[in-house]
């Protein structure tokens, strides 16, 4: 039933987040796995986060991704991570620092590991939710996104995804400016 995904994906969610705050700086093994856990709990679990809960989570992964011992695995993960969490994340979300801060992470993991398209593309998709948080002016971003398209090795046969995400990015900014 609903109900019993529901609740186990509360439960591995729980575990996951409470191992990887005690665990920060242990056995990276155990980092590895619990980020992948939180990942798919994230992206399959049905989850909907509560502000406490969606800050810490975007802490967590800000974290990690400030670590420069963490790998690309652990930078598509904590990126897969984002995109969740901001594409549901409380309203209140934006009055934190967090989408800035999570914002230029993104931005430097799309150029770091620019070889790894799919890396890449679910960078682009959680920058783009949180640049949709983010009041700002998006000139910069949008800049940005361009840059790195445009420096996209054309022999890389999974480049069109890069293309259909950038697409998807300016729509939903060019959209939400119409909004604001």
């Amino acid at each position: 039933s609903a109900k019993g995904t529901i609740s186990w994906a509360n439960h591995f969610f729980s575990i996951a987040i409470n191992q990887l705050i005690s665990n920060a700086n242990g056995d990276s093994r155990v980092r590895k796995l619990m980020i992948c856990t939180l990942s798919h709990v994230m992206a399959f679990g049905n989850l909907t986060l509560g502000f406490s809960d969606s800050k810490k989570v975007i802490k967590l992964c800000i974290g990690i991704m400030e670590d420069e011992k963490q790998c690309a695995f652990e930078t598509e993960n904590c990126c897969c991570i984002l995109y969740c969490v901001f594409v549901n994340a409380p309203i209140a979300i934006r009055h934190t620092e967090v989408p800035s801060k999570a914002s230029d992470l993104l931005q430097k993991a799309m150029i770091q590991h620019s070889e790894r398209i799919r890396l890449m593309a679910i960078a682009l998709d959680a920058l783009t939710e949180v640049s949709l948080l983010n009041d700002c002016d998006h000139t910069n971003t949008i800049d940005f996104v361009m840059t790195v398209i445009s420096d996209l090795s054309p022999t890389i046969s999974q480049s069109e995804i890069m293309i259909e995400k950038t697409l998807a990015f300016l729509s939903k900014i060019c959209k939400s400016k119409h909004h604001a």
